[in-house]
């Protein structure tokens, strides 16, 4: 069996060549893009935080922009009779609104300098964090996939893709695995011949002579048993001999 799977792998390799480099190139794809993607992922908390700070910056200059509109709508509603007293006259009321708005324009002025100069500063950094992410994108190299183990797991993909290469690959290996059992099949259900015979004489022969030699082991261990016991025996009686002749 592990022989049919070791034989049969490398024609499906084979069979399958094609189709297989197509794979391995989408493999090798893949496998940049994840690269691609572990670089990517090195940068975003870095870009994140930058982004969020010029997001804070833009809204306090628009949160000041209006107020400094909504001040200005105010002292010119004063002025024209719209609003405020409701009489179109830039008396003294007119003037300290028109002076508030005034003060916002200065200080949203100042803000969007100081906010603007900041902006600035982190587009930057987020320029050079991009330009560092394209280098290091860029240094990449895209791995080529040869080896036996990319081809066998090419392989396994496109069986998983396609229910056609799945079978393709079943029946080679069945195909082998008939090839290696058939000697065994064919000798199962074949009758005996002359060969099985000559073989089984044999093995009854070889039987034979093992339990004769068995056999005779076993007289000779008898025999020796026997042959001790005698001894014992005689030498008991002599020793009894002599001690009723000392008597």
């Amino acid at each position: 069996m592990m022989i049919s799977v070791v034989i049969a792998k490398p024609l499906e390799l084979k069979i399958f060549e094609k189709e297989i480099n197509g794979e391995l190139a989408l493999m090798e794809q893949e496998a940049f893009a994840r690269q691609k993607e572990v670089i990517s992922d090195q940068f975003v908390a870095q870009k994140a935080a930058l982004q969020a700070e010029i997001a804070v910056l833009k809204e306090e200059n628009n949160q000041k922009a209006a107020k400094r509109d909504e001040l200005a709508r105010i002292a010119q509603q004063e002025a024209d009779g719209t609003g405020g007293t409701g009489k179109r006259n830039p008396g003294p009321i007119y003037q300290i609104k028109k002076a508030d708005a005034e003060q916002m324009e200065a200080e949203l002025n100042e803000l969007r300098a100081n906010n603007n100069r900041l902006i600035t500063q982190k587009e930057q950094m987020l320029a050079t964090l991009a330009a560092d992410e394209q280098q290091k994108i860029s240094d990449l190299k895209l791995a080529a996939m040869d080896g036996p183990a990319a081809r066998l797991e090419a392989l396994d993909r496109l069986s998983q893709q396609s229910t056609a290469i799945w079978y393709a690959n079943l029946f080679v290996l069945l195909l082998f695995i008939v090839v290696e059992t058939s000697p065994i099949i064919v000798k199962l259900i074949s009758q005996k011949g002359p060969y099985d015979y000559e073989l089984e004489k044999k093995e009854y022969q070889h039987e034979a002579s093992f339990y004769e030699d068995r056999a005779a082991l076993h007289d000779e261990i008898k025999k020796k048993s026997e042959a001790m016991a005698e001894r014992e025996k005689n030498f008991v009686e002599e020793r009894m001999n002599i001690k009723l002749d000392q008597t």
